[in-house]
């Protein structure tokens, strides 16, 4: 008797092989969109709390003194108080376009108009959405939090 796998045998594994990997790649495919929209989400939560540090101190958000003035994408800015809170400024994994402009797909963070003495936006888009905010799409960070915009 011969010790050893026939053709059969073998063919039948790589073939069980073939379709665990298949499905690995389906179940792993998002998991990179979904760390650029968590990382999107934490950058939010880090302008936030600096804006609202700023508005502390001053008590209006023109105090953010955005330059050059808005719109402009958030790690272009050269002055002003938010310019000041951050040693680099957050900008997005994979936006090539800024969002003030066209927020219908992956875009740079921006500041999409001028903070006035009690509001502000800053835009970003969410591949596949996270966290409570699901629906994939352009979302604005303002004083009241994140909300979804229509595109």
């Amino acid at each position: 008797m011969k010790k050893g796998f026939t053709l059969v045998e073998l063919l039948v594994v790589i073939a069980i092989i073939g379709v665990l990997a298949g499905g690995a790649v389906v179940v792993l495919g998002d998991r990179p969109a979904q760390a650029r929209d968590a990382r999107r989400l934490a950058d939010m939560d880090s302008l936030k709390t600096a804006i609202d540090l700023i508005y502390t101190e001053s008590g209006s958000y023109t105090a953010l003194a955005i330059a050059p003035a808005a719109p402009v994408e958030i790690n272009k800015l050269t002055g002003g108080e938010l310019f000041k809170s951050f040693n680099q400024l957050p900008f997005d994994p994979k936006g090539t376009v800024s969002c003030a402009t066209d927020c219908t797909k992956m875009c740079n963070y921006a500041v999409s108009e001028a903070p006035a003495a009690a509001t502000y936006k800053i835009k970003f888009w969410l591949e596949k959405g996270a966290a409570a905010y699901s629906v994939p799409g352009c979302y604005a960070l303002t004083e009241k939090g994140i909300v979804k915009i229509a595109n």
